[in-house]
């Protein structure tokens, strides 16, 4: 499974490079394309656990670098009661604007979940420049029972 998830960031990474401005203006559904691609990294972040050795936290430069990419260990955290889920809602912000630097703009809404199909949900709301525009952009992030790994689809 960790084989597969860095070849998502590696395709990822490599979408990213090859749009070009030109290439930006002259595809008609380019922002189909960059939310697709933001869509697989999302995906991919929330459900890279960072490890994050001790030894790292003395240096100032690497809470800023792919050593702590990846969501924290968030076990711990209570998200049935809503101080957890502040908490971990919070958590998702920070490093959604951190590793996601293709949004702006990022609120995170948390989905009331009536009919019991997952653990915790998450609307991210923000806006993408596409062609020299902004436009608003929705993803939804549902922590499956099942599986206990984020699904992310393109909002509404």
């Amino acid at each position: 499974m960790r084989k597969v998830m860095r070849h998502q960031q590696y395709v990822a990474l490599i979408d990213r490079l090859s749009m070009s401005e030109d290439t930006l203006a002259e595809d008609s559904t380019t922002k189909m394309n960059v939310e697709e691609s933001i869509r697989q990294n999302l995906e991919t972040l929330l459900n890279t656990r960072a490890y994050i050795p001790l030894s790292a936290n003395k240096l100032t430069l690497a809470k800023s670098s792919c050593l702590f990419y990846g969501m924290i260990d968030f076990m711990n955290i209570d998200y049935t009661t809503e101080y957890g889920k502040m908490t971990l809602r919070d958590k998702i912000q920070l490093i959604v604007e951190q590793y996601e630097s293709r949004l702006n703009n990022v609120s995170i809404v948390i989905l009331d979940d009536e009919e019991d199909t997952y653990i915790f949900g998450i609307q991210i709301n923000a806006t993408i420049s596409v062609n020299s525009t902004t436009q608003h952009t929705s993803f939804e992030s549902m922590l499956s029972k099942q599986t206990h790994s984020f699904c992310v689809t393109k909002g509404y």
